[in-house]
């Protein structure tokens, strides 16, 4: 009878408690629904927003900041050899004004004659056979070796 007491206690424990296990197994259920449609609405709108869902890594911050501080640096270049450009611009013309002044003649910048422009040969379009010659600067035309007797080059005949 004892058995049978252990066995049919462990039947009601089992009934009762089954319906609190399956309660808790549908409440976490749906909160884990709740929390993925939330997680899912929120991402989508960070994503279209410009930034990252998953937040920003350690790594990401820095060479965030290594690309600020290169464009910083690029920049104040920048403004550096502007106000070199500037400096020469003005002490040119100072020393233009200074010039004139003491009544210095500025010199004057001889300007380059064009080089003559090579004339294409000419020649009548009409003839098939008609190709302009025109030897190359500098190149002496060769005359073909003609002794009379035929044949190739090295006095071969066939």
């Amino acid at each position: 009878m004892l058995s049978f007491l252990k066995v049919f206690a462990r039947g009601i424990i089992c009934t009762v408690l089954l319906p609190l296990i399956l309660a808790v197994w549908v409440l976490y259920g749906a909160y884990c629904l709740i929390a993925f449609m939330v997680m899912l609405v929120k991402s989508i709108i960070v994503f279209f927003a410009g930034g990252n869902a998953a937040g920003e890594m350690k790594e990401d911050i820095e060479a965030k900041r290594i690309l600020l501080e290169a464009e910083q640096a690029k920049v104040e270049q920048a403004q550096v050899m502007n106000m070199m450009y500037q400096n020469m611009a003005v002490q040119q013309q100072m020393m233009q004004q200074q010039m004139m002044q003491q009544g210095i003649p500025q010199p004057a910048m001889p300007t380059p004659e064009p080089a003559p422009q090579p004339q294409p040969a000419q020649f009548d379009p009409f003839i098939p056979d008609e190709v302009p010659k025109q030897p190359l600067p500098g190149a002496e035309e060769e005359q073909p070796i003609n002794n009379g007797e035929g044949g190739n080059d090295n006095g071969q005949s066939y």
